[in-house]
């Protein structure tokens, strides 16, 4: 009887440092992944383009201009944030095509390869997106194609 009582204590005490040990490494690689994530958003320099979708809100002249020099040059990240601020821009207008060139481009600029499927979801996202910019446009006194109200 002492016998069996002791090995299910062993069972049990190996169970607890098996799960224990289990969620120490889930958590060390959680924290690996953020800090790779952090790491690259701090080195994108995500100023330029958080400027120059700005400057596309204000229906400012030269913002697309800027938003796709921003596009071939930086970090993934940052040229991805500015190929998909185009992107909402051509669909915005109406050329779907384009908008999907773009939004493709901004799929090959941040490296991440992707099933027909989720692009099919993020060009629904960029619908959403697109209607988003125009409401900012319409805050700031401009229609859909940057005209005065």
């Amino acid at each position: 009887m002492n016998k069996r009582i002791l090995i299910g204590i062993v069972i049990i005490a190996a169970a607890i440092i098996g799960i224990k040990m289990f969620t120490t490494t889930v958590e060390n690689a959680a924290t690996d992944t953020t800090k790779d994530v952090l790491n690259n958003v701090v080195k994108a320099n995500l100023k330029p383009v958080v400027a120059a979708i700005k400057n596309q809100q204000l229906c400012q002249s030269g913002a697309d201009t800027q938003l796709q020099a921003l596009g071939h040059e930086g970090q993934p990240l940052a040229r991805s944030m500015a190929y998909i601020a185009l992107a909402q821009e051509s669909y915005l207008q109406g050329d779907n095509q384009k908008a999907l060139v773009e939004l493709q481009q901004s799929l090959d600029a941040s490296g991440k390869k992707i099933s027909p499927q989720q692009r099919d979801q993020l060009l629904k996202g960029l619908a959403k997106g697109a209607e988003e910019l125009a409401a900012k446009r319409k805050q700031n006194g401009f229609n859909r194609n940057c005209q005065s109200l």
